[in-house]
This record gives C-alpha cells, structure tokens and sequence, in this order.
C-alpha cells in the first residue's frame, strides 16, 4: 500500500511538472508571437517614417500664385510670407528640393525656374520680391504654361516627385480641367490652397483629388493649415501598408 502510495504520489508531481512545462512554453510562445508584431509594426512605423522623410527631402516644387485683383497688395504680402514658411519645411538644394515660383493673374508671369536658386536665404528674398498687379484670373491659361516649368531645360529632373502648388482667392475666368488633366498626365501632382468664397469644385478639378485640396475663410488664418499642406506634399504612395492585425492565441 505504502509502495503504491509512493508511486501515485510521484506520478502526480511528474503530471505537475509537465503541466507547468506545458504552460511555460505556452507562455513563452505567446511572448514570441508579441514580440513579432510589435517588431513587425515597429519597422513598418520606421519604413514610413523613413518614406516621408525622403519624399520630403527630395523634389521638385513649383509655387503659382494669384495676383489677380481679388487680392490686395496686403493679402498678396501674406501670400508670400506663407509660401516662404512653405520652403522652409522642406530640405532645399540642387540635388534635394528645388523650388520654382510663377504668378498669374489675365497672365502668367515667370519668377524663376527650379534651376535658379539652390539655397532657402536666396529663394525666400526673390519670394518676397515678386510683385502685384492685379487684373482678372485665368487659371486654366497659367496652369497651361506652368507645365513647362517641369521639363529638364528649366532644371526639373526625371526620377525626383513633382509637385505644384496653386493658391488662389478667386474663381477663374477659363477652364482648368483640361489644363490640370495634361499635368496629372505628366505625373505632377497638383495642390491647392484656396482663400475664401472660391469654387471648390474648380478646385476639385485642378487637383483631381479632395486630398489635395485645403481652403481658409481669410488670408489672416492662411498659417494655420500650414503643416497640413506639407504633411500631404510628403506623402509616399509608395510606402509599405502596416502590418495585418493579428489575432491573440
């Protein structure tokens, strides 16, 4: 009876023991599964991270702005100032970004192409500089010819993003569509920024996407989209989907 009692009393601890193994490597298993998408999610943070900053570091980005008689010489002095804020959000030089700036109003006018200035002291001062006319605006004709300011002879490279970025107060007094189709075609991607009561489905069309398009009720609120604006000229389409959402064992 003692023998028997012994021998059921060491096959319970034996059961015990492999129990506690059991859960040990359960445990342990379940650990290792967390650690994997933690890891997994962690490097997808990073890639994206990673994705944005080069975006943002890399580029060619022409600014067309409004002249036209809807804004005064105060408002187009906020205008300046905010695209000045514009190019210091981004890694200005001849091999990351390269800035370009036309005006328009019943014309476009010609500032300075993406080969011109390589440094932000130097682009921001010509920025200011630019002038005021006033007259009517003909959207459609300036986006027309500002497509030429991405051709290789006005310092816009192949392998780079292109950007244009349109800020405007007024409805335009010709079609935009066919002119922004040509752009899109061209792979420019097209932002916009409109000011007050301006069309926003002329918007729309200009840009082809509401992502891409941002308005302010006045000039006086203009920075506060700011960071928005940059945040969506950074973007990559091309960076790598987070992880799929994994189920606890």
């Amino acid at each position: 009876m003692t023998v028997r009692l012994l021998y059921l009393g060491a096959e319970e601890a034996h059961v015990r023991a492999d129990l506690r193994k059991k859960k040990l490597t359960s445990r342990s298993s379940m650990m290792g599964r967390t650690t994997l998408v933690i890891s997994l999610i962690v490097a997808a943070l990073l890639s994206a991270i990673a994705a944005q900053r080069t975006a943002c570091k890399t580029g060619d980005i022409v600014f067309l702005l409004d002249r036209s008689s809807s804004i005064d010489q105060d408002k187009h002095n906020i205008m300046k100032n905010f695209t000045t804020t514009l190019v210091d959000s981004f890694e200005v030089g001849e091999k990351l970004v390269r800035i370009g700036l036309c005006q328009f109003s019943d014309n476009p006018k010609d500032e300075f192409y993406l080969n011109k200035y390589y440094n932000k002291e130097d682009l921001n001062t010509q920025i200011l500089k630019v002038d005021y006319t006033g007259g009517n605006s003909y959207l459609g004709r300036a986006l027309d010819h500002v497509k030429d300011y991405f051709e290789e002879s006005r310092g816009s490279r192949d392998q780079v993003p292109k950007n244009l970025v349109v800020i405007t107060d007024g409805d335009s007094h010709d079609d935009v569509e066919d002119a922004a189709d040509v752009l899109r075609d061209r792979k420019i991607k097209v932002f916009a920024i409109g000011v007050g009561d301006v069309h926003d489905l002329q918007l729309l069309q200009t840009v082809g996407t509401p992502e891409r398009m941002f308005t302010v009720r006045n000039y006086d609120v203009l920075h506060s989209i700011k960071q928005k604006v940059v945040d969506a000229m950074c973007d990559n389409p091309n960076s790598p989907p987070p992880p799929p959402a994994t189920d606890s064992p």
